[in-house]
């Protein structure tokens, strides 16, 4: 564990409270325990740098707000990386499926599971197993 500076530390809850004010943040129940536990370390923490407002946002109402920055992955210095913007759109874009009870799910589940575990088929394959 390397140790920070007290001027680093403060930089950092200092950026953590930006972020979190300004709503981008998603905060999940188990994150909250985490951080009003006398044992979180975060040392000498002030009072001035404590949660004001609680904002729980779900995956899928995150958006980024205002202009983003594109990220490394545009130019081509980061092989294989995503943007934000391309994570978000790819997560979302799959198609709905209806499935109306139990013996549907279980029965999808299982053509998923054998198509996946079937190393012989082409990745493209597994793939199109979840469309």
């Amino acid at each position: 564990m390397h140790p920070l500076s007290s001027k680093t530390l403060n930089v950092i809850f200092s950026r953590f409270d930006e972020v979190q004010r300004s709503g981008n943040m998603v905060l999940s129940p188990l994150s909250d325990k985490a951080f009003e536990d006398d044992d979180s370390g975060d040392g000498g923490r002030s009072s001035s740098s404590s949660r004001g407002g609680k904002k729980s946002l779900s995956m899928g109402s995150f958006r980024r707000t205002g202009s983003s920055s594109k990220s490394a992955g545009r130019d081509g210095s980061a092989a294989g990386a995503v943007d934000d913007e391309d994570f978000i759109q790819a997560f979302e874009d799959v198609p709905t499926v209806q499935i109306h009870s139990n013996r549907e799910v279980e029965e999808n589940m299982t053509k998923i599971r054998d198509v996946l575990s079937d190393d012989k088929k082409d990745w493209e394959l597994r793939v199109a197993a979840f469309v």
